[in-house]
């Protein structure tokens, strides 16, 4: 593999990884501000959290699937990225016939 594709693979991963930061951080903030908009709601309407003292169970569960979901999303992705690579690893080798 010459120096220009390692390094080409290098930007491309690199790309890659950028595109799921930034995608990350807009899913954050678009949180950050679903929350912001729910606690001024309740601030204007006068809702303490004593209140609603279970709701935040159900938060917790909402906070571990999301998570739960993350990680069998980036486990995909990471899967795909290896599945590919091994299929382009396998493009350079030669066709073994069954005999």
């Amino acid at each position: 593999m010459s120096q220009a594709q390692i390094r080409k693979d290098k930007l491309e991963s690199g790309i890659q990884e950028a595109q799921t930061r930034e995608s990350q951080i807009l899913e954050m903030s678009q949180w950050m501000s679903e929350v912001g908009s729910l606690l001024q709601s309740r601030l204007d309407a006068d809702i303490l959290a004593g209140d609603i003292p279970k709701e935040y169970e159900v938060n917790i569960c909402d906070i571990c699937l999301n998570a739960l979901f993350k990680n069998v999303e980036l486990s995909y992705i990471n899967f795909v990225a290896g599945a590919k690579k091994h299929a382009e690893g396998m493009r350079g080798q030669p066709a073994v016939g069954i005999m």
